[in-house]
Order: C-alpha cells, then structure tokens, then sequence
C-alpha cells in the first residue's frame, strides 16, 4: 500500500487552537489524500480463532493522534496504524453512548433506542439485545471489559459482568475525575466542598452531592475500594488491569477435546477497553505533561490540592485573539493537555500490547484502535480538518481515528489507507465472522456487515461493503419519528434533510433549534478552519456564549462586516429539509463546502436518497426513556452499599 503523501506548509493562526506542527495546506487544516487498498490475490485462512482486543477511546477525534497531528507524541500508536490498516472514512455516532450501543449490538443507534436525550443513571440499552460478547462466548470466547460503561446500570441485570463480560472493571455512568474516580469537578476539597462535574448535573438535581464511580465485578459487592485506586490516574489504572487479564488469561489452555484451536493453545479472548481518555476533565499526569512542555505560550502548574493536572493544567502567557479577563484559556494551552491525555494513551497501549507479545498471544491478535465519536473542538480537540466536531453530525464530529493492526492482516494491505465505508456497528459482524460465527444467522445483527473481506483485500480495493447508513434522525417531543427526516450515507454522497447540527460546533445552545436563527449566542463556526477574517470576540458577559464555549475558542460572527469571503462557507444559511436536502460529496469534499443539493444536476441522487431515507425511518424505534427515581431511591442505594462514600452503581435492584 502506498502511505499518505501530501505537501505541507506551516501556519502560525491555527496554533491557536492546536499544536504547532499539524499537517496543513494551502494555509487550510489538511484532511488526507487516501490511497485505495490493493488487491490481495487470495485471504489466507486464519490458522485459529483470533484473540480480538478493541480500544474505545473516549472523543478522540480524527487528528487527535500523532499519525495525523505530528504534534501529538502516540508512538505507538502511530506505529500500529502506519503498520496496520488506517480508517479513513470510519464512522461513529456523534457522541458516545449511541456509538457504544451500536458497537455492541451491531444496530445502528435509531434502531437500538440509544440515541436521543441523555445517558446515565437513569437509562438502559435494552436487554432484548444480545451483545458482542454474548455472541463470541458461542464460538468459545472469554470476554473481558475494562473502562467507561455508560450503557446503563439503574439495575443489576445491565451490568456488563450480566450482559456476557466475564469481568468488569471500569466507571459505569460518563464522566469523571481521572485521578479521584468521583463526580467533584478537579480541585475540588473532597472533605466536602461541593462541585459536580458538568455531565453529573443529572444526580446532582437527585440530590446527589457527591459519589465515587469505579466498579470491579470481582469483589463481593461491586464498588472497588482499594485504597490504592484513589487517587489514580485511570488510564494507568485500566491499563494495568488489562495487562492483568492478559497475563492472566495466557495461563489458560485449551483441552485436548477442544474444537476451539490446537490443543494446548490459549483459549480466543475479546478484550473490550473503553478508555477514559482524551474526554474532559483536562488532567493527566506530570509525566505525559512534561513531553510538550517545550510549548512556551503555556506554563505548566500544580493544582490547588498539590497533584499535576487537577485545575486544567495550564494558564496563559497571554490571551487569545483579544480575548480578556480573570481565568481565560487559551486553546492551545488545553490542546496541550489533550495531546498529554493521548500520550498517555499512548502508554496504555504500548503496556497491553507489549503483554499480548510477552505471553505469546500477539501473532494471532487483530487489534482495533477507534474513537467513539469525534472530538469536541470546543474543548481544544483537532479532527484533522474536516468540519465540526462531538455532537454534530458533521464528518468532523462522526469520523473519529481509527486503524486496524493485526500480524494476521496480508502483506499486501498492511502500511495503507482504507477509504471504503465501515462503522462501529459493523464490528459485531466482522468479529462474529472472525471467531468462525455467521453474522446471518443472528437476527438481531440488523445492521452490521462483515468488513473483513475490505480489510483483508479480499474485495476490489474501494469496494463498498455497506449500501447506506443512517448517521441520525430527528426527534420532536413526544419523539416523534418524521419521515425522511435525517441523515444518510451512501457511498460517497451524504445527504441531509435536518440540521446537521444541534448541540455541537455548529450547534446553538436551544436543541432543535438551527444555529443560523439564533445568533449570536452559537458556537458554530469552527474555529479551526477559518482563516480568522470576522472572528466574533466572546466576552465575560457575553454568558451564553461563554457556556457553550468554555474554552473561549473564537466563532465566526456570520453578520460582522468584516468577514472574509474565503470564510463564508462556515456561514451557510441554507436549511436542509425533506423539500430541499443538502447533499455532499464526502470523499471530494471531506470539509463539506460544496452543497450539491442546489445543483440540479445532482437532484436525481438527492430525491434517490431521501426516498431510501424514508423507508430507513419506518422501521427506526423510539429512544429509551428514563425509570422513575420515587422518593431518593436512588441516592439511598448510592449511600448503602456500606463504604465510606456513596458509589453509583444500580439502585433499582
């Protein structure tokens, strides 16, 4: 395979917002020239059932790694995908607990429930839904999870160790502190000061001041409450775990009545790690910070309680872009701590595979590496130039990284770029056809599609595999389904017949309500593709956008006089509608300028299109809804699982 191949000039603006030394071109973020993956001339036949290990990293958009962004130090990783296959057009949900339902049950969100309104305490895929290590445990695999959960836990029976995990060991709801495995925001006095962190506001109107959230289905009772976890940094933590397991799991041999493999031989494991990182709390220890502390316009600080990365890690040397007042960030210095948060992943993953390749087990691994969906620029994440981020449903904010390494892969399609359509929810069904399962036999696999034959070159290079996707319909209270109102591709056309974005960079702060109509209180324009002509300057009072943009990343002030015209596609303010779609060429135009639904002669593709969108919606199911909480139950049972502090978990049971 050929490797990416571009040329590269430097740019000092966009520094303001990422790392000197990302790829850039013609004074704009560069997204890739992806070469097609060659023809193998035949797959070799698997010598065993292949241990399978897929890394989940938590908003780790498409320029977050180091193999894009050659800021970011991930050696490792760099050297696995550059190795292995690099997924260019691989495609997620925008946010995360859809993209992990997907990934689970091998249906794309809408036709799983998880996809509309929050996640957490209160919620629960469906247990009508097999799992991907319910599946695997036919073919004999042991499955294993360490990390974020957050498909739900209100009760006993959605416990990962209940839904086919023969361990759990991780936090269940979707966010915390890295060090403290609690819901206090960092820096907080943990004898009882109180400050919850934005995504636990949910308890805190239960009255749920404070809480720990770290399970381990290992001990008699669920929370883990080694003293030594606390505080410790998780990504550390759920490495060493996963190291544990492997270890641990190499003991193991097969019979020699077995019909899982050679006699002898290690039984197939699927190690699922859901890592923590790179989601906020910005934190991550002094000596993954120390690698980028060359970086002079931040300086590097202790927090109030003594221990590196506890209050954003890093102040100004001076404000960005005019920006003023007590406590502004400046992107880059986040961006900074977001490239140390990728370091260390970096770390974690170099530990596990290096134990895969101690214990033997390395040569007949495939090992997936993927984001759950794409970073939020807001809080200093990069997505290698394509537009939008975590919450839209624009490429930037549904293309996460992602790359395949595995010995068992050809020659022929190692070291290359794979530009054919896959997404998470395809991951139940290539790893079901890996463990020797057929995906078709599995009713509930709605949606997956085998993409081993792309992976392996056992396919024309640049064949697609999958024929559409449903990225995301609208909902309207009561969630009603409208039909054709959503969002589809095909191929390499993507069309649009609601706003792309809602909540996220081209979001406003009202859900359901288009960013163009409610300016200037919107977080739209993204900051990293703009050449900087008509920046709008947040300030302190401005408060609702200071809200939505904690960061204080510059927008664009679509109405400013002095808006560049290189810069007015970020200001679009065409609506899409079942009546006039947008539709784009993802592969020409990965940044999403050109809207082709205005051109007639692509109005044939456009109306084919939305009439499969049509019929896609007909069968979507209504989201999940939230269990009652009667009278505190819910912080009682956080309060009674006799431990020094509350701890999440269920409460319902």
């Amino acid at each position: 395979m050929n490797d990416i191949s571009v040329s590269l000039t430097g740019i000092d603006r966009l520094t303001d917002c990422r790392l000197n030394g990302a790829a850039t071109i013609s004074g704009m973020a560069i997204l890739y020239v992806l070469p097609l993956l060659a023809v193998a001339s035949a797959i070799s036949q698997l010598p065993s059932k292949p241990h399978l290990v897929f890394v989940l990293a938590d908003d780790v958009g498409f320029g977050d790694v180091g193999y894009v962004d050659p800021a970011v130090i991930s050696p490792t990783i760099d050297s696995l995908a550059t190795s292995g296959i690099r997924l260019g057009r691989a495609y997620s949900y925008c946010w995360c607990a859809p993209s992990r339902a997907a990934l689970m049950t091998g249906r794309l969100p809408p036709n799983n429930g998880v996809y509309s309104g929050p996640s957490g305490a209160y919620f629960a895929l469906s247990e009508k839904y097999r799992l991907l290590p319910q599946f695997l445990s036919e073919a004999g695999y042991v499955s294993h999870a360490v990390g974020k959960w957050h498909l739900g836990s209100y009760a006993k029976r959605f416990l990962p160790e209940n839904r086919g995990f023969e361990t759990y060991f991780g936090y269940l709801n979707g966010g915390e502190d890295y060090f403290h495995h609690d819901n206090l925001a960092p820096g907080t006095n943990r004898s009882g000061a109180r400050a919850l962190l934005a995504d636990e506001k949910e308890e805190e109107a239960a009255g749920c001041q404070k809480y720990r959230d770290l399970w381990d289905s290992t001990t008699a009772e669920g929370p883990a409450i080694d003293p030594t976890y606390f505080p410790r940094y998780s990504t550390s933590l759920f490495a060493e775990k996963a190291v544990d397991i492997i270890r641990n799991h190499s003991k193991q041999h097969l019979p020699s009545s077995s019909s899982l493999g050679e006699p002898g031989t290690v039984p197939p494991l699927f190690l699922y790690l859901p890592f923590q990182a790179a989601h906020t709390p910005f934190q991550v220890p002094e000596e993954f910070q120390m690698q980028y502390a060359w970086y002079k316009p931040c300086q590097l600080f202790r927090g109030p309680t003594g221990t590196y990365g506890e209050n954003k890690n890093y102040v100004c040397a001076k404000p960005a872009h005019g920006l003023s007042g007590a406590g502004t960030k400046h992107c880059a210095c986040n961006r900074m701590v977001i490239a140390a948060q990728v370091t260390a992943l970096d770390s974690a993953v170099a530990s596990i595979t290096q134990a895969l390749e101690d214990v033997g087990m390395w040569d007949n691994t495939v090992f997936v590496f993927s984001g759950d969906n794409g970073g939020p620029e807001s809080e200093a994440h990069w997505n290698g130039g394509l537009r939008g981020g975590k919450w839209d449903n624009w490429e930037g904010g549904i293309r996460p990284a992602s790359f395949v390494a595995s010995p068992l892969l050809p020659p022929s399609v190692r070291g290359g770029w794979m530009n054919s359509t896959l997404h998470l929810v395809d991951w139940s069904a290539t790893f079901m056809r890996l463990a020797g399962l057929d995906p078709k036999n599995e009713p509930t696999l709605l949606d997956g599609v085998d993409q081993w034959p792309a992976l392996s070159g056992e396919v024309a290079a640049g064949t697609e595999l999958r024929n559409h996707t449903l990225v995301s319909i609208y909902t309207s209270p009561p969630h009603n389904i409208t039909a054709g109102v959503g969002i589809l591709l095909s191929g390499r056309y993507k069309v649009a017949t609601m706003p792309l974005s809602i909540y996220g960079e081209g979001g406003s702060e009202m859900p359901g309500v288009d960013c163009q109509s409610v300016r200037p209180h919107c977080w739209s324009a993204d900051c990293l593709l703009g050449t900087g002509g008509g920046w709008l300057k947040r300030t302190a009072g401005d408060a609702g956008a200071v809200a939505m943009n904690r960061n204080q990343c510059p927008s664009v002030d679509c109405n400013s006089p002095n808006l560049s015209s290189v810069d007015s596609w970020l200001c679009d303010p065409s609506s899409c509608s079942v009546e006039q779609p947008c539709l784009w060429d993802v592969v020409t135009d990965p940044q999403e300028r050109n809207n082709l639904g205005r051109d007639p002669a692509f109005a044939h593709i456009a109306a084919s299109l939305v009439s499969i969108l049509r019929s896609l919606n007909s069968s979507v199911i209504p989201p999940y809804q939230a269990v009652q909480d009667s009278g505190g139950e819910m912080c009682r049972a956080f309060k009674g699982r006799n431990t020094t502090w509350p701890y999440f978990g269920p409460w319902k049971d």
